[in-house]
């Protein structure tokens, strides 16, 4: 799982998800019981924190806890450090992220709406291709003519 935080023109962008992690990444250095932080510190440049976590069933005790928690608290807007205005809050299909996509048609149908596609595999009737900086909405828009049988957010 990947937890995504940033602020883009005063909204805030909040998501946790399964991720294709490219080994490019330094995200990708996590394994077993370990876990990594990468924060974007602006002039400062990226820091990475790396450690031990609690491992793997003591973190999805807690991941289903907090599931529960929040289906509990869907309609309250208000969190323990006070009111937070749900209105700055994005709505997920608006952020721009990288997916890892297999789809039904040819690379060269998908290039042909997605120009910046980097593929990773290619066969007559179907590819798989990260798309960079785009929204989960966009995509959808642009692949509508072709069958999208896999879709997961990656990180690059």
């Amino acid at each position: 799982l990947v937890a995504t935080a940033k602020k883009v023109n005063e909204v805030i962008s909040l998501c946790v998800t399964p991720c294709v992690v490219l080994s490019g990444n330094p995200i990708a250095s996590a394994s077993e019981a370990f876990n990594a932080v990468k924060i974007d510190a602006g002039d400062m440049g990226n820091i990475m924190l790396y450690g031990m976590g609690a491992g793997k069933y003591p973190t999805a005790s807690a991941i289903i806890s907090d599931m529960i928690y929040a289906a509990g608290m869907r309609d309250k807007h208000h969190s323990e450090r006070g009111w937070y205005d749900l209105s700055k809050v994005a709505e997920y299909a608006d952020i721009r992220y990288a997916w890892c996509v297999l789809a039904q048609a040819s690379s060269d149908e998908i290039a042909s709406v997605l120009p910046k596609a980097c593929f990773l595999s290619r066969a007559e009737d179907e590819c798989t291709f990260i798309c960079e900086d785009i929204s989960l909405k966009e995509l959808k828009e642009k692949m509508s003519e072709f069958t999208i049988r896999k879709l997961i957010r990656a990180l690059v």
